[in-house]
Formats: C-alpha cells, sequence, structure tokens
C-alpha cells in the first residue's frame, strides 16, 4: 500500500500543477475549462482507487459516497470531453450536424420502459 500511496500522491501533485499552468495560461478560455474539468478526474480516481486499497471497513458509506462522486465526475467528464472535440471542430452544439439529423434514439433497459423511443 506504500507503493499505492507514492502513486496516488504524485498523481494528484502532477494534477495540480498542470491545472494551475492551464489557470496561470488561459489562452483559450473555452478549450481549457473543458481541459481542466478532464484533469480533475485523475486525483479523484487516484483517491477513491487508494481508499479501494486499504480496505477500510469501518466506513462503507464514506466508500460508497465517494464511488458516487466518482461516477456521477465521470459522467461530467464525458460531456467536457464531447463539449472540447465540438470546440476543437467548431461544432454548434445547437444546431446538429447533418449525419446525426433524423437518427433514432433507442433507449437500453430499464430505461426503454419508462421513456419512449426519441426520433
Amino acid at each position: 500500500w506504500v507503493l499505492g500511496g507514492a502513486t496516488t500522491v504524485l498523481s494528484v501533485v502532477l494534477s495540480m500543477m498542470l491545472i494551475s499552468k492551464h489557470l496561470n495560461n488561459m489562452v483559450n478560455p473555452r478549450q481549457q475549462r473543458f481541459i481542466i474539468n478532464i484533469i480533475t478526474m485523475v486525483p479523484l480516481f487516484a483517491v477513491d482507487s487508494y481508499i479501494g486499497l486499504l480496505d477500510i471497513h469501518a466506513s462503507e458509506t464514506f466508500v460508497m459516497v465517494l464511488d458516487s462522486l466518482k461516477e456521477c465526475h465521470e459522467a461530467y467528464v464525458i460531456h467536457s470531453f464531447l463539449e472540447l472535440m465540438f470546440s476543437y471542430l467548431d461544432v454548434d452544439k445547437n444546431n446538429v450536424p447533418k449525419q446525426l439529423k433524423g437518427r433514432h434514439l433507442h433507449h437500453s433497459f430499464p430505461f426503454n420502459h419508462c421513456f419512449r423511443d426519441m426520433h
């Protein structure tokens, strides 16, 4: 667990250094904001993994809350990544590209019982 702790600290420190460099050199704020959101995934996953490595039985609620936060942040990072790609490609998210127009969105289980398919 010592090596895990050392790599966790290293990843947190390096991530914070990279984030601070982006914050100090805001050349393209729209894209860099998304990049910073993506970088924040590294320390969160590192800390969560290290806590899982320690195998703390006394605080299962804490581990469950941390895992839930990690999963929600992962969804937000996926959104940030897509927004970053739209920004790089100069695609306006309000105007759907022609390749995506008219496609059907089919929901998977269990959402297919709650929502109807979108057109």
